[in-house]
């Protein structure tokens, strides 16, 4: 088989090579080279002219064939045909790279980066990286992160490198010796092959050295924030290089998903297949009917193919499509409209770049008529008051032809008003601002666009009281002797036909006496059953809103606590014992809540069975959402008689199987969860993943909406039985112990490192929570390079504010920002931490100035003059940067006239020298300049 090279111009890399995705559906060409060669496509493109690819090896490692690359720094290396990766396990290869320096022992570059973007989501990437550190190595490393993640490298059986340049490491060295002996003497070997493990998301190493898995993208170990994959497996691959110490970067695309690039020119033979796009929502064998005289729209399809991807197609409409009187029917382009009851064809028409071409009808059915449009409402509110939320009826549809679209708006009097739907119930409500009837409009639209629109009317009247409209969300339970700060809600008054606001005031309702709490600080002193009252007055009349509550008292009676006392019980005790405190029924069922709020990011609970208690079947914990109850997860332990099966929102199906048992043993189970998985014993691996709230609505990652409560279940108790709980989210509950836990301050996951100079970046809100103790102190400070307290963007100083805020600071000056937060209880149990730490980093590389020109060429014999060079940087003086001068001749000796000690360089035989300036700031910022004088033989004079 002969070669066939192509270079474009263009960068592009027009070899037709087959796509991995889909290598059994090609055959060789070779029988077919002239129509090989219309149909070639290209699978490979460099952001511009100045890199090259082609097929072929280069001269320093002649057996290692494929795609070979020489890119200039800035460029990147596409592969133009998604790649399904769905199907790849960790003995799959991902890409198979061979790194080729124009000289063994001087690297041109020292780092890869592979990028795989999710072809559905541009911003869902994959990115690997591998690099040489020191640039003297005999190995490299290797890191991954995913999108919001940072870079983490796993080496084998020590370290978890974070947010760290050093990671696993391999024997590819970008210096071309590695001292491995399958790679020593054998630079075809000097290669990276990665391994991807779709379904666990781990990558490794497959080829020389080290295969352990060094990154796990879902795996808490590794990334503190989870991913949760590629949309479907389809993905784009790019490449680029970076820290040139030449003009050009070279490598060889070996391989690319277990297929072999020395492979030449293929042909598909597989025709693409078309599919009716899927949000026409179409059942293709119930086609919506055509309507005599209406325009029918023609449905858009999707065109997949092994090779192409994805492919637009044709349409023609067709009478008596499979006889010999077939007709045409015009169309324009989007529709066709039927002038007799028939049957109408509608034929698809694909055509890959192979020259392979698909077909599909679709038959469709033109009607005279079709069933009139109708809405049926159901039976709801007709009547309504200005401020308050109003049903609206449900209704079913009927009629036209096709799926109807329905189009929902509430107005009056011209105007209209938003519909609100809640999530979980799927109740739709408006809120109505001033008097008058409303109009709930469904509209209908069919298939061929047939309209009708059907009203519901509701009379809404003002009232002379103001109108309460957002919720207070209060606490479930108080603890009496902490301070609460009460949300603020004020009523509105609609008689004016304006919304005005009114002002409120809380109390508190107990035993049947009524207390003004002043300024809504809340400190209740006795047990029982609480309601605190809104109250709002307009003009003379009145409006409230309620809210019931339990108080709790969890003193001892001698200024400590009892740890038993922060549960509310159901058919259940709870005593405080040296081991824990032990939750007990005496048959059946029973809980116990944890009466103050947690925070779900970090949460965990230590636990034992006693040794005469064992006699039940479930043991169940739940974390009920603090702003919607009826969001919560709940975790079953389960006794299995052979161990504990563990479960989550009562999906089996993701089950786990523990060695621990209720078998009385006394040994502790310790369980922790976070947003992204529970872990129901942190003495095994053992993890469960976490998707939805029990109820099967998504979890908010809102992070000042993720505290709740914590409630404990005994169930299929046949005896008495109990649990003991040794410790709640790192406080110990046995007897005698005080408040010594510190407050948690919790942080949505932001991704650091450096930063550029005035880039901008956005402190998210924290939450600060306490075990025991409700009445937290917080704050949270941002301090600049210089130690002091800086200005948000509005002008905010940003000393010892609200952490529940969001802010958005800009980062001006070079150097380390730190974002502190201090949290502390009533008990003075502080946590002060530097939660965040951003670096702004000096990136940009010196400029490099020459005192004049170096020649491009010369003759033997002459000198040429060696121009001195200066430098200046951004940030760093004159003085502080390092300038180098080296002339290297065609022997690969170097000179140096860094000291500006020479002013002239005369070469002693022809070729090749290379004048190279560097210049290096502080920080490791390089700049460099190349320039080539070639060095001739002295012309011959002629003779006279």
């Amino acid at each position: 088989m002969r070669k066939k090279a192509f270079r474009m111009l263009t960068g592009l890399f027009a070899l037709a090579l087959v796509s991995a995705c889909g290598a059994s559906i090609f055959a060789n060409a070779d029988n077919d080279d002239k129509q090989a060669a219309l149909k070639e496509i290209p699978l490979f493109e460099t952001t511009s002219s100045q890199s090259t690819v082609e097929y072929g090896a280069f001269e320093g490692a002649p057996l290692a064939e494929g795609v070979k690359v020489s890119l200039v720094e800035g460029d990147v290396l596409k592969y133009n045909r998604p790649l399904n990766i769905s199907e790849l396990t960790s003995g799959d290869s991902l890409v198979d790279i061979c790194v080729v320096p124009d000289m063994i022992g001087e690297a041109n570059m020292s780092s890869i980066q592979i990028t795989l973007t999710d072809v559905y989501d541009s911003n869902n990437q994959m990115i690997i990286d591998i690099h040489d550190m020191t640039r003297q190595n005999s190995m490299s490393y290797a890191h991954a992160k995913t999108t919001g993640q940072p870079f983490v490298g796993f080496e084998n059986g020590h370290t978890y490198w974070k947010n760290s340049n050093y990671g696993q490491w391999c024997y590819m060295s970008f210096l071309g010796n590695s001292v491995y002996a399958a790679v020593k003497g054998k630079p075809e070997n000097n290669r990276v092959s990665l391994a991807y493990d779709y379904a666990e998301k781990k990558l490794k190493f497959l080829q020389f050295g080290n295969s352990s898995v060094f990154a796990d993208f879902d795996d808490p170990n590794f990334y503190p924030t989870l991913w949760d994959g590629f949309t479907t497996g389809e993905v784009m691959l790019s490449v680029k290089c970076g820290l040139y110490s030449k003009e050009r970067a070279n490598f060889v695309m070996v391989g690319v998903m277990n297929h072999d690039l020395k492979s030449e020119t293929f042909r598909d033979k597989e025709a693409p297949v078309i599919g009716i796009a899927k949000e026409e929502e179409i059942d293709e064998a119930r086609i919506p009917n055509a309507v005599v005289g209406k325009a029918y729209p023609i449905f858009d399809t999707f065109v997949t193919d092994n090779f192409d991807g994805y492919l637009s197609s044709s349409a023609r409409v067709y009478r008596n499509y499979y006889m010999t009187n077939r007709v045409a029917v015009t169309t324009n382009g989007k529709s066709f409209t039927p002038k007799e009851a028939d049957t109408y064809y509608i034929e698809y028409r694909a055509e890959d770049s192979f020259g392979n071409v698909a077909l599909k009808v679709v038959e469709v059915e033109a009607v005279v008529s079709t069933p009139e449009l109708a809405v049926a409402f159901d039976t709801a509110a007709t009547t309504g008051i200005v401020g308050e939320d109003i049903v609206l009826p449900e209704y079913t549809t009927s009629g036209g032809t096709g799926k109807l679209v329905a189009t929902e708006t509430v107005t009056v009097g011209g105007k209209e008003y938003p519909i609100y739907q809640d999530e979980v119930s799927l109740v739709k409500t408006f809120r109505p601002m001033e008097a008058g009837t409303y109009q709930f409009n469904v509209t209908l639209v069919d298939h061929v666009r047939q309209t009708k629109t059907v009203s519901y009317e509701i009379v809404v009247t003002a009232s002379d009281a103001a109108v309460f409209i957002d919720p207070a969300v209060l606490p479930k339970y108080f603890i009496v002797g902490a301070t609460y700060n009460l949300p603020v809600i004020p009523a509105y008054d609609f008689t004016s036909g304006t919304q005005k606001e009114v002002a409120s005031k809380v109390y508190e309702v107990m035993d049947g006496n009524e207390k003004e709490i002043a300024g809504g600080v809340y400190t209740p002193t006795a047990a029982g059953s609480v309601t605190l009252v809104y109250k709002a007055m307009n003009g003379q009349t009145p409006s409230s809103v309620s809210y019931e509550a339990k108080v709790v008292d969890v003193s001892n009676g001698d200024g400590g606590i009892d740890l038993d006392k922060y549960f509310y019980l159901e058919a259940m005790t709870a005593e405080d014992t040296a081991a824990g405190t032990v939750l007990s029924v005496a048959s059946g069922a029973g809980r116990a809540e944890f009466v103050n709020p947690l925070s779900i990011f970090t949460n965990s609970f230590e636990m034992s069975v006693p040794a005469d208690a064992k006699g039940f079947l479930k043991f169940n914990v739940y974390y009920y959402n603090y702003f919607d109850a009826s969001k919560y997860l709940k975790f079953t332990y389960e006794n299995v008689g052979n161990g504990v099966l563990v479960y989550v929102n009562d999906e089996k199906a993701t089950s786990r199987t523990l060695k621990w048992q209720f078998n009385g043993s006394g040994s502790e189970v310790k369980m922790n969860w976070n947003e992204k998985a529970f872990y129901p014993d942190s003495n095994t691996n053992v993890s469960i993943p976490l998707a939805n709230y029990y109820n099967g609505a998504k979890i908010e990652f809102d992070l000042l909406k993720t505290k709740g409560y914590m409630v404990f279940e005994i169930e299929g108790a046949t005896s008495a039985s109990s649990v003991c709980i040794r410790s709640i989210a790192g406080q110990m509950m046995t007897t005698n112990v005080k408040d010594t836990q510190i407050p948690g301050v919790y942080l949505v996951y932001q991704q650091l490192g450096a930063f550029s100079i005035n880039e901008e970046f956005v402190i998210k809100p924290a939450l600060a929570i306490d075990v025991l103790d409700p009445t937290i102190t917080s704050y949270v400070t941002v301090k600049g390079p210089d130690g002091n307290a800086i200005a948000d963007v509005n002008g905010v100083t940003l000393d010892k504010v609200a952490v529940d805020q969001e802010y958005v600071i800009k980062l001006e000056t070079y150097g380390v920002y730190r974002v502190i937060y201090y949290a502390e209880d009533g008990m003075k149990n502080a946590n002060k931490t530097s939660g965040l730490i951003l670096e702004v980093v000096d990136e940009e590389a010196p400029t490099l100035t020459l005192d004049g020109a170096v020649p491009s060429k010369i003759e033997l014999g002459q000198s040429f003059y060696v121009p001195r060079a200066t430098a200046t940087d951004n940030v760093d003086a004159a003085e502080d940067i390092l300038v180098f001068v080296h002339v290297i001749i065609p022997a690969g000796q170097i000179y140096d006239f860094s000291d500006g000690s020479y002013d002239g360089f005369k070469p002693l035989k022809a070729g090749k020298y290379i004048v190279k300036y560097t210049a290096m700031d502080s920080v490791g910022n390089m700049a460099m300049q190349i320039y080539e004088v070639q060095v001739v033989e002295p012309a011959t004079q002629p003779v006279a």
